[in-house]
Order: C-alpha cells, then structure tokens, then sequence
C-alpha cells in the first residue's frame, strides 16, 4: 500500500508536485488499482492464469507493483521540499 500520494498543482507555467499523505482507505484503493493494472499487462492469454501469476509474483515479491511503489517512494523524496505548498 502506498503512504503518500504525488499531487501536482499549477500556478501560472509552474508545476509543483506536492507529496501528500493518504487516509488507510485511500492506500486499499491505490494498492487495488495497482494490482489489477498490472494483472491487465501481463502477457498470459486466460484471465485466470494472468491472476494466478501475478498473485504468485506478488508472493515472491517479483510483481510490478512492487515497482510502482519504490518509484513513488523515490518521487516523494525528490518533492519532499514542496510540501509548504497548501493551495
């Protein structure tokens, strides 16, 4: 499950990417979300097998969600500084 989420706000041609911390239901979302993103990209054919494999890659700690949330991670540490941004 993810602990922060990126929100990126605009002022005028500046971006800031915001860091922002997510309630317990807002990560049971987020991680959902992931999951079922990455059963759709697996490359098996039937629905069942691409579940299996990716529940089982997620067991052994080898899916792509595990991916996504070390990228997010890395992103909130580069933007930690835009946290003083309350818009």
């Amino acid at each position: 499950k993810p602990d922060c989420w990126i929100k990126v706000l605009k002022n005028g041609k500046r971006e800031y990417r915001i860091p922002r911390r997510l309630t317990p239901i807002q990560q049971y979302k987020y991680s959902l979300k992931w999951i079922v993103r990455a059963i759709k990209e697996r490359p098996e054919t039937t629905l069942e097998d691409k579940i299996f494999f990716e529940i089982s890659d997620i067991l052994k700690g080898n899916s792509k969600v595990f991916f996504w949330k070390s990228n997010l991670k890395k992103e909130v540490r580069r933007n930690k500084h835009n946290e003083r941004f309350k818009w």
